[in-house]
């Protein structure tokens, strides 16, 4: 990408977990790549991990975007999550 990225945290809500690589999109524009994905028992969420051109999170966060992974050949909408899903602040890690 010619513009700068950034590690961002997507939540999704549908059943598959991404792998490294899938597509993100904002609209019809491919505009990152996820890096891992997993089940977050402890939150209840599928989440992933991505790297998305900052003008595009710029964009999505603006307008809530129309954000997307591909995932097993099909597109499935996704959102960023502007802090950690658990424990955001740290405390538990802090005792």
């Amino acid at each position: 990408f010619s513009s700068r990225r950034r590690h961002t945290r997507y939540w999704r809500d549908w059943s598959s977990d991404v792998c490294s690589s899938d597509l993100v999109w904002l609209g019809d524009v491919k505009v990152g790549y996820t890096t891992s994905g997993a089940y977050g028992h402890t939150v209840g969420l599928s989440l992933a991990f991505a790297y998305v051109r900052t003008n595009a999170l710029d964009e999505a966060n603006a307008d809530g975007g129309d954000l997307s992974v591909h995932i097993m050949g099909e597109r499935r909408p996704a959102r960023i999550l502007p802090r950690a899903p658990y424990d955001p602040d740290g405390q538990r890690m802090r005792g």
